[in-house]
């Protein structure tokens, strides 16, 4: 994944299809306003899961596949709790960055969690920390213009302000699916980059 500040542009690169998908401002607003216009259908969709048998939901399952279930889309139709950021006071140190550990709660439930480390322990320059904040806007914009199609799939992102919260997540956990997902920071360098191979083909 490349991103750049300057023209706010996610570039998505699959090595294995040696192919990539560029997502700007203006590609999100399209998805957002197609992935409205389906949403009554998928909405009647999950209404008329929800009242089917247990073998024809087990007929569904199977023509879906594991990656999703038929009981998430039935029940995604109903409007999701509201998601917040609860800051535990806990320490934690992820690839010899401390960072202080935060809980996403949706209503009760805890679906999320993630490190945050102060810029001055990743020694980032300004110019690298904008850049990481510019990326954080770029991707809770993207999740909230989803979030309403995704959850009709079952799959639940938060809408999550973290650009509010001065720091860097070094550290994510989801547990809002059927198997727990993460990313971690491996490492950063500092050293700059040529231009050259810094070119999208």
């Amino acid at each position: 994944m490349l991103y750049t500040r300057t023209a706010e542009t996610l570039f998505i690169i699959d090595h294995r299809k040696h192919s990539f998908t560029a997502l700007d401002q203006g590609q999100v607003s399209q998805i957002s306003q197609q992935a409205e216009q389906l949403m009554p259908m998928l909405q009647g969709f999950g209404e008329q899961l929800r009242n089917l048998s247990p073998q024809q939901k087990a007929k569904w399952q199977q023509i879906l596949g594991d990656s999703i279930s038929v009981d998430d889309i039935a029940t995604a139709a109903a409007p999701a709790s509201s998601a917040h950021i609860v800051k535990t006071g806990q320490g934690k140190n992820v690839a010899g960055i401390d960072c202080e550990q935060m809980n996403v709660l949706q209503g009760s439930t805890k679906t999320a969690e993630f490190c945050l480390a102060d810029p001055s322990n990743l020694k980032l320059s300004g110019d690298d920390y904008d850049t990481v904040r510019s990326l954080l806007r770029f991707s809770e914009s993207l999740a909230s213009r989803t979030q309403g199609l995704a959850g009709r799939f079952g799959v639940k992102i938060p809408q999550l302000q973290v650009h509010d919260l001065a720091g860097v997540p070094v550290e994510m956990k989801d547990f809002s699916g059927r198997s727990q997902s993460s990313l971690t920071l491996n490492r950063i360098i500092t050293t700059e980059v040529s231009g050259d191979l810094m070119q999208v083909p």
